[in-house]
């Protein structure tokens, strides 16, 4: 039992001390170029040049907001299909592709929801 219980603790204090090092580590530069827009998962604006998000296997990370576009939308939208992206006004899109029959292709940062929408229902924020 008493063998046990020093495990234990020691156990605990190495895990604490590893918590308190990762908390301590930098964000992570994701790297990001035209062809991973598709693939990167936008999920939140941390300062005003840049955003956190995660890529096509998982890594959470940081890059530049002028990598992508951001839209405010402007009009409600429900979308009609599974692969549509629904919109409240005044909620801010990270656009990653806007495609030549006039619909576009981004994540919510309100749900952090991925999908298609009507460009005429956003304005570039």
């Amino acid at each position: 039992m008493f063998t046990f219980n020093v495990l234990f603790y020691k156990n605990i204090r190495i895990l604490a001390s590893l918590l308190m090092f990762l908390r301590k580590v930098e964000p992570i530069a994701l790297r990001y170029h035209k062809s991973s827009q598709r693939e990167t998962v936008n999920r939140r604006q941390i300062h005003s040049n840049w955003l956190e998000g995660s890529n096509q296997i998982g890594i959470v990370g940081i890059f530049p907001a002028s990598y992508v576009e951001l839209y405010r939308a402007v009009y409600p939208y429900q979308p009609q299909k599974d692969d549509g992206l629904q919109l409240f006004t005044n909620d801010i899109i990270f656009v990653v592709e806007r495609c030549d029959d006039g619909w576009y292709i981004g994540t919510s940062l309100r749900t952090g929801e991925f999908g298609i929408f009507p460009g005429n229902y956003v304005k570039r924020h």
